[in-house]
């Protein structure tokens, strides 16, 4: 093959794997330390709770959702019933924005979601530090808050399940 195909074949391969690699880093969630100190309230206590004070030192599963966004609505249950099952080991955190506050009560009793806490980012500080930019986005963390697997869009609740008892072994 002569230098004149090699070169730019080369070429052409680089350019899509660095675009490959860009498209791949701007979907995962880039957490930040803005998004740990991030002052949210917490919808029960009406308190205001870091990010980092609200998992309690476990594993914990992100829930970024909005009242009234149908496919949020529909992962609903599965989101109760894995909050049910592994309430000893992890903590549940449902996020939305300020302006939703008075929605997510009715929500949550309507799905029973009574092991999730629910926390309220008036300054959208925890969803940029996490990249939401459409719900339901959800996360899960280690212990320590590094990001374990993110799932975008309705939740498959059997791969939320294993990835929980994996992490909470």
């Amino acid at each position: 093959m002569s230098r004149r195909r090699l070169v730019p074949g080369i070429a052409v391969t680089l350019v899509a794997l660095v675009a490959l690699v860009l498209l791949r880093r701007s979907g995962s969630p880039a957490r930040s330390t803005e998004s740990d100190t991030a002052a949210l309230t917490d919808l029960t206590t009406g308190k205001t709770v870091g990010l980092e004070q609200a998992r309690s030192g476990k594993a914990t599963l992100l829930w970024f959702f909005q009242p009234g966004c149908g496919p949020c609505e529909g992962e609903a249950p599965a989101i109760a019933a894995l909050a049910e099952k592994h309430q000893q080991r992890a903590t549940f955190l449902g996020i939305t924005s300020g302006d939703l506050r008075d929605q997510i009560a009715p929500c949550a009793d309507a799905y029973q979601l009574d092991m999730v806490r629910f926390l309220i980012d008036d300054t959208g500080a925890t969803l940029r530090g996490y990249n939401v930019v459409r719900p339901p986005l959800t996360i899960l963390l280690d212990a320590g808050g590094e990001v374990v697997k993110t799932w975008q869009g309705p939740v498959d609740a059997s791969a939320i399940d294993e990835a929980l008892r994996e992490e909470t072994r």
